[in-house]
C-alpha cells in the first residue's frame, strides 16, 4: 500500500471538508437531518434509518452529493432561482432551535415515510409529459413537507467548486515548442528532410544555430538506428531462446505424436534460421560500436525523419534547459559530461558548407580543414580554463561562446565575428605560421620560432616553449616540433598578454623551477639576455635592480620570502593590469624597447573596443593584403598547402 505524504493528506482533508460543507448546505440534507432528530426524540431512529435505506434501494437514487450538470443553462437558471424568495412552505435552514419548535413540525409525518413515498411515486406515474419536471425530485423533498416540484437542479447558496470544470494549466514553453514541431511535421506530412529541419525547426524550436542542423539531424537518425539495432539484437536473442524452448518443449508421453512433433520442430527451426539470417544482414549494414563508419552509404539530403524521433531528441536533450545547456547537450557526446575538440568538427564542417561568408572555401578542402582547426583551438583557448581539452558546462556558461555561435548564425559577414570565427584572423594565423615553416612540412622547430618578429624572442623563451614544453605540451607528436595548433596557442598568447590564458602561458615560461613563484633570480635570468642584446645594439643599458623595482611597482605582489625578497605569484599577475609589460620586458626585446619609449602608465585609447589581438590581426591582414596586391607573382604563395 502506497504511503501518502503529509502535504497530500492535508490537501485531501481540505477537499473533503469543502465537499461536506457543500452537502450540509443542501435543503434535502437539512430535511434529512431534521427527520433524524425527530425520530431520535421519539425513540424510532433505528426504524427510520432502516426505512430510509429501504426506500433508497427501491428508488435507486444517487447519493446526495450535488450532481454535475454540464449544461451551462442549468447554472444560469440556478443563479436566477437564488434571487427569488423561498416559499413559506419550505422548511427552515438547520439552526439551533428550542424543543418546542421541533414539536410543532408534525412529527407523525415521519412515521409514515414509506406510505407517503409510495403515494408520491404513484402520483408521478399518472402525470403527463408536460408535467414531468426537468430535474428529478429528491426523495427527501416529498417526505417532510409538500413543496412545488423543482424545474431545475437544486439551488445552492454557494456553488461548490467541485461543480466547475477543472482549470487548464498554463502551457509551458517546452509544450509550445513541441506543439510547434507537431505543426511543422503535420504541414510536411511527417517527412522532415534536412533542409526543412534547418529552415523551420533547428532555430525556431530547438533554439540552436542553423549550422547545427546537419550534426543534430545525423544524431537523431543515428539514435533511431541504434534503437533499431538494439531491437534487432534483442529480437535475435529472443529467437535463439525461443528456438531452444521450442526444440525442447514439444516432447510428450504419447509416442505416436513423436513424428509430427519432430516435423513441427524442423519447420520452426528453419523459420528461425531464416529470420536470424535477415537480422544478421540488417545488423551488418548498421554502424559499428566505434561509430567511425556511422553512415557510410547514407545521403542525409535524401533521408527523412519523423515527428516522434524529433520530439524524442528534444525531450531527452533540450527540454526545459537554458541556451547554454542546450548548446552543451547538442555538441557533447551522450556518454560524456564535457565537450572535446573532436565534438566540434562536424559542426564546423556544416558551418563551412552553409555560411555565405565561407562559400569561397568550398573548392579548397585543405583550407577548410585548417580553418576548422583554428576555430576549435581558439574556442578552447578562451573557454577551457583548465586547458585539459574537456570543456565543462560551467566553463561554457561563463564564456560568450553561446552568444558567438548564435551571432555567427545571424551575421552574413564572417569577418565581423572577431571571436573564434573570423576568416581574416585565420588568414593571419596561417600566414604567420607559413612564414616560419620554410620547408613547409607543417611543423616548426626552435630555430624557426626564433625568427619570429625579427628574432625578438629570447633564446630562453624559445627553449622553454619548444624543447622544455613549459607553457603547454606540444601536440605534434614529434619532439622539439610545433604544429599549427600549437602555433595558434603561442601567437594568441604572444600578441595579447592581457587574457587569463596568456598570463598563465607566459608565467609558466618564466617560472624556471616550476614552483608557482616568480622570483628575482628567475627574472634576472631572462633579463640578462635582453641586456646582452641591447649591448650589441649600442643602446643604453638599464640595471636589473631598476627593472626589478619597476616590475614590482607594476605588479604589487602580496608576499615576500624570509629574506625579504619579492615573490610574484600567478594570482598577483592576473590581478594586475600591467602584467603584459612585465612579460614583454623579460621575453620580447622589440616590445621591451617599445615599452621603454612610451609612458607605460599613459591612458590608452578608449575609443576602440578592440583587444590587443584584434588590433594586431587587423594590422597584419592589411599588411598581407597590400603585399598580395603589389606582388608580381614571385612572392610567397600562402594559398599553396601542398
Amino acid at each position: 500500500m502506497s504511503r501518502v505524504h503529509t502535504p497530500t493528506k492535508v490537501k485531501l482533508q481540505s477537499k473533503l471538508d469543502e465537499l461536506f460543507q457543500n452537502w450540509l448546505g443542501l435543503e434535502e440534507t437539512q430535511d434529512f437531518i431534521n427527520s433524524l432528530i425527530e425520530s431520535a426524540k421519539h425513540g424510532t431512529l433505528d426504524q427510520t434509518i432502516a426505512e430510509q435505506n429501504h426506500l433508497f434501494t427501491i428508488e435507486k437514487q444517487p447519493p446526495l452529493s450535488p450532481s454535475f450538470n454540464r449544461n451551462p443553462r442549468a447554472f444560469r437558471e440556478s443563479d436566477r432561482s437564488r434571487t427569488t424568495k423561498p416559499s413559506s412552505s419550505s422548511p427552515d435552514r438547520l439552526q439551533t432551535t428550542s424543543p418546542s419548535k421541533f414539536e410543532d413540525r408534525s412529527v407523525t409525518a415521519t412515521g409514515n415515510i414509506a406510505s407517503k413515498h409510495r403515494e408520491h411515486v404513484h402520483a408521478k406515474t399518472q402525470k403527463t409529459k408536460e408535467d414531468i419536471p426537468r430535474a428529478p425530485r429528491s426523495m427527501y423533498q416529498s417526505v417532510a413537507h409538500s413543496r412545488p416540484a423543482p424545474t431545475h437542479h437544486p439551488s445552492f447558496s454557494v456553488i461548490p467548486s467541485s461543480m466547475f470544470y477543472p482549470q487548464l494549466l498554463p502551457v509551458t514553453p517546452s509544450e509550445e515548442q513541441i506543439n510547434g514541431i507537431h505543426e511543422i511535421c503535420m504541414k510536411h506530412k511527417d517527412s522532415i528532410t534536412l533542409d526543412i529541419f534547418r529552415k523551420e525547426i533547428i532555430k525556431q524550436y530547438f533554439e540552436l544555430p542553423r549550422w547545427f542542423a546537419r550534426p543534430i539531424f545525423r544524431r537523431i537518425l543515428r539514435n533511431e538506428r541504434l534503437m533499431k539495432q538494439y531491437r534487432l539484437v534483442t529480437r535475435r536473442s529472443v529467437i535463439l531462446g525461443n528456438g531452444n524452448m521450442w526444440q525442447c518443449g514439444y516432447g510428450g508421453d504419447d509416442e505416436e505424436e513423436d513424428d509430427s512433433v519432430e516435423v513441427h520442430q524442423e519447420r520452426k527451426t528453419e523459420m528461425l534460421i531464416d529470420e536470424d539470417d535477415e537480422i544478421d544482414a540488417e545488423l551488418s549494414r548498421m554502424p559499428g560500436p566505434d561509430g567511425k563508419s556511422m553512415f557510410p552509404s547514407v545521403d542525409l539530403e535524401n533521408v527523412v525523419i519523423q515527428e516522434q524521433q524529433i520530439v524524442s531528441f528534444y525531450r531527452h536533450f533540450l527540454m526545459n534547459l537554458d541556451r547554454h545547456e542546450r548548446l552543451f547537450n547538442a555538441v557533447r557526446k551522450q556518454k560524456n559530461q564535457f565537450i572535446q575538440p573532436s565534438d566540434w568538427v562536424a559542426f564546423i564542417e556544416d558551418l563551412l558548407a552553409t555560411h555565405p561568408g565561407l562559400e569561397f572555401l568550398k573548392n579548397t578542402p585543405e583550407f577548410q580543414q585548417r580553418y576548422a582547426e583554428t576555430v576549435i583551438v581558439r574556442i578552447y583557448y578562451s573557454v577551457n580554463r583548465k586547458e585539459d581539452e574537456r570543456m565543462t558546462l560551467a566553463e561554457l556558461t561563463k564564456s560568450d561562446l553561446t552568444e558567438q555561435c548564435h551571432f555567427c548564425d545571424e551575421e552574413m559577414n564572417i569577418n565581423l565575428i572577431h571571436r573564434f570565427f573570423s576568416y581574416e584572423h585565420f588568414y593571419v594565423l596561417y600566414c604567420k605560421f607559413w612564414e616560419l615553416d620554410t620547408d613547409h612540412d607543417q611543423v616548426i622547430n626552435d630555430q624557426d620560432l626564433a625568427k619570429y618578429n625579427n628574432f625578438s624572442l629570447s633564446s630562453h623563451t624559445v627553449d622553454r616553449i619548444i624543447n622544455q614544453q613549459a607553457p603547454r605540451r606540444l601536440g605534434s607528436g614529434i619532439p622539439g616540433r610545433m604544429d599549427f595548433k600549437d602555433f595558434i596557442w603561442f601567437l594568441l598568447s604572444e600578441e595579447d598578454k592581457t587574457t587569463d590564458t596568456a598570463i598563465s602561458y607566459w608565467f609558466r615560461v618564466v617560472d624556471l623551477d616550476d614552483d608557482g613563484i616568480l622570483s628575482a633570480w628567475e627574472m634576472e635570468q631572462f633579463f640578462g639576455e635582453q641586456q646582452d642584446k641591447l649591448d650589441g645594439m649600442d643602446m643604453d643599458l638599464v640595471k636589473f635592480e631598476d627593472i626589478l623595482v619597476q616590475c614590482v611597482d607594476m605588479i604589487k605582489p602580496h608576499s615576500f620570502n624570509e629574506a625579504g625578497n619579492v615573490e610574484i605569484t600567478l594570482a598577483d599577475m592576473k590581478r594586475s593590469s600591467l602584467a603584459s609589460n612585465v612579460f614583454n620586458i623579460l621575453t620580447n626585446l622589440s616590445k621591451y624597447i617599445t615599452f621603454e619609449t612610451k609612458d607605460p602608465f599613459g591612458v590608452k585609447d578608449q575609443s576602440s573596443q578592440m583587444s590587443d589581438w584584434e588590433r594586431f590581426a587587423q594590422a597584419e591582414y592589411d599588411r598581407l593584403s597590400l603585399e598580395d596586391e603589389t606582388d608580381d607573382g614571385g612572392g610567397t604563395d600562402y594559398m599553396d598547402l601542398t
